[in-house]
């Protein structure tokens, strides 16, 4: 224990008062005792100095008590608080590339933020309070670490990294130089599909594979130069085979042009062969001869000696001709070889015949009919063109499929021999793209067995057949089976009204309801009826932009489908041999049934086994066209109000 000295002084101090106190009071007693037996003495002295205890002065010292000294309360700890960092438990926040959430992750009762959990690679946190990954844009890179999608070839897409369509080349991640393969088409470094780079085969649209632009040495070549032989009737290059060479942009016939060594006229593209030493422009004798302009070959220096000598001059006939042993003679009658007499021809020497039916190798210097050519420097003859086209003269056939040259004729139908190119609507004697069908060339492609799509928000299977060089769907929407007859009730379908989506209401038995809809989509699956006053309509205002193509609005028809034309109804019933049911809507690769359609007026069906009306994509004027079918009447096409119901046929694109 420890001796505070001082106190101890204290003590002493205190105790040697209190006896003196005591002594006091002893004395005082005893003189009031002595008081007492004096009984004449009655005043007690100083009674307030009684109530005055001196010990109550020396209190101190009482309350030192040596026990609370072992006692400190400055050792007792506050009870520890915390505050909440977050709230309330489960909530997020986005924190760099991913969220954090509130929870208590250590030993007190409050509430921390978690350590942070990163957002996968093509997702980012979104949500300054919700924490969500959602998904990046597709086809764009995610740089952010550590999860990101960056390497060659690589994209996001739906929320995930995966590797560029075949083709793609999206972040300039494969360089390299073009190499073509063919004349139209170019090797690009690009994606292969596979998360690589790769010469990938890919149509080059600035190179159009003809004389004025195509692919050589890996560039696009927009001169006449370059390996490679052309088609005529199509202006093509070719690897080999061509009809033709490049010159001047354009594919010309395999001829040689002006100035160029030749031996026979026949070679020359232009004009004759002959020799031209002194600089006339004339004469075949001795030397090399060239390809000249024909214009030149009459006059009277048939041996190349005078140079002051031109056709058309006072020193020759415009009708003469210069023989090969340089004498000149008279051109037969009512020819103008040279064309020098329009359409008179020569006579004697002079331009006064009648009229020749043939110039000089080319049609364009004579009157032969379309599809036939000039042949012989004196016969005048006209003989067939061996090519489909025949743009010589003012008698041209187009060599097209709905006009072209067989056998000296010009046919403007889509029968006989050749093939076509799609791109140009050529036709050509081999290698075409397609085939002719009502005199439009058609790509030369085959129909897949089936098509799998979702319609009414269930997967079905539909059959496809090809009719005229188009690929169709073999049943109408809404239909399970192909059609066995005409009048076939399970393969009639549903009844669409014109330009409405696969909504339901197409369904046969659906709602139906009086209120015309202000917007593409009516919301519901209602058929709309009971218009009364034109333009009749289920929709108000019209729009004329419903169904147009694969990418018109409302196609019901599946990706890479959609409603055929007018034009194309009109192409597909005028294959049939016979306008009828019999032995033509049904016996047709399409199988087309009579089934029946419903009213606009009442939503009634009605029709079936009799009729069947089917959809066009066509506008005509506040109504729509339709392919027409009945027992009795055969099959047309023509225009109706856009509310009725009627089956939709699909075809490919």
């Amino acid at each position: 224990m420890r001796i505070n000295f001082h106190n101890r002084g204290q003590s002493l101090i205190g105790i040697i008062i209190i006896l003196i106190v005591v002594g006091l009071i002893s004395c005082g007693l005893y003189y009031y005792y002595l008081q007492k037996q004096i009984p004449e003495v009655s005043e007690i002295p100083e009674k307030p100095k009684e109530e005055v205890v001196p010990s109550e002065e020396i209190a101190p010292p009482e309350e030192v008590v040596p026990p609370k000294e072992e006692i400190p309360t400055e050792e007792v700890k506050p009870e520890i608080t915390c505050q909440n960092e977050c709230s309330p438990t489960g909530s997020k926040k986005c924190s760099n590339n991913g969220y954090q959430i509130c929870g208590n992750y250590d030993a007190d009762n409050c509430l921390e933020w978690s350590t942070i959990t990163n957002c996968p690679a093509c997702q980012y946190c979104q949500g300054a309070t919700s924490g969500s990954c959602v998904n990046r844009p597709n086809n764009t890179q995610d740089i952010t670490s550590p999860n990101t999608c960056s390497a060659t070839c690589k994209k996001c897409s739906g929320g995930a990294c995966v590797n560029q369509a075949s083709g793609e080349n999206l972040f300039s991640q494969c360089t390299g130089a073009y190499s073509c393969s063919g004349f139209v088409t170019r090797l690009r470094n690009m994606c292969n599909g596979s998360g690589a780079c790769a010469d990938i085969d890919a149509a080059a649209s600035d190179c159009s594979g003809t004389c004025s632009s195509y692919c050589s040495g890996g560039s696009c070549i927009s001169t006449n130069t370059g390996a490679g032989t052309c088609t005529v009737a199509t202006d093509a290059r070719v690897a080999s085979g061509g009809t033709g060479h490049c010159a001047s942009g354009n594919c010309v016939a395999d001829y040689y042009t002006i100035e160029t060594a030749c031996s026979t006229g026949s070679q020359c593209y232009s004009g004759n062969c002959y020799v031209d030493a002194d600089g006339d422009r004339y004469a075949p004798s001795s030397g090399t001869k060239k390809c000249q302009d024909n214009s030149q070959l009459a006059g009277t220096d048939c041996n190349d000696a005078n140079a002051s000598i031109y056709p058309g001059t006072s020193g020759g006939s415009t009708c003469s001709i210069c023989n090969s042993d340089g004498t000149i003679t008279y051109q037969a009658s009512n020819q103008d070889l040279f064309n020098h007499c329009g359409t008179t021809g020569c006579y004697t020497g002079n331009c006064s015949g009648t009229g020749s039916t043939c110039g000089y190798y080319t049609s364009g210097q004579g009157n032969c009919p379309a599809c036939q050519t000039c042949q012989g420097a004196t016969s005048g003859s006209c003989v067939n063109m061996a090519t489909y086209n025949d743009s010589e003269g003012s008698n041209t056939c187009a060599g097209t499929c709905a006009a072209y040259c067989s056998s000296g004729s010009c046919i403007s139908t889509n029968t006989g021999a050749g093939t076509c190119t799609v791109a140009t609507d050529a036709r050509v004697a081999s290698g075409g793209t397609g085939h002719c069908a009502s005199g439009n060339c058609l790509a030369d492609y085959a129909c897949d067995d089936s098509v799998t799509f979702t319609y009414k928000g269930s997967s079905v299977t539909y059959g496809i057949v090809e009719s005229q060089g188009e690929c169709w769907m073999d049943r109408n929407l809404g239909v399970s089976r192909k059609a066995t007859a005409y009048n076939d009730s399970l393969a009639y379908g549903d009844l669409f009204q014109w330009g409405r989506l696969d909504d339901g209401h197409q369904t046969r038995t659906s709602g139906k309801t009086t209120t015309l809809s202000t917007t593409d989509v009516p919301g519901h699956s209602n058929f709309i009826y009971g218009q009364t006053s034109g333009p009749y309509d289920w929709r108000n205002p019209q729009n004329d932009n419903l169904w147009q193509g694969v990418s018109g609005i409302n196609n019901p028809c599946p990706s890479g489908w959609r409603l055929p034309t007018r034009a194309e109804w009109d192409t597909e019933r005028l294959s049939w041999s016979s306008n009828d049911w019999g032995d033509g809507a049904f016996t047709s690769p399409l199988k087309l049934t009579a089934a029946g359609y419903r009213n606009y007026s009442d939503a009634s069906l009605g029709g079936m086994g009799s009729y069947g009306y089917y959809w066009s994509s066509t506008v005509i004027a506040t109504a729509a066209g339709y392919l027409d079918l009945s027992t009795w009447a055969g099959a047309y096409t023509m225009g109706t109000a856009r509310p009725r119901g009627f089956s939709v046929r699909c075809i490919k694109d």
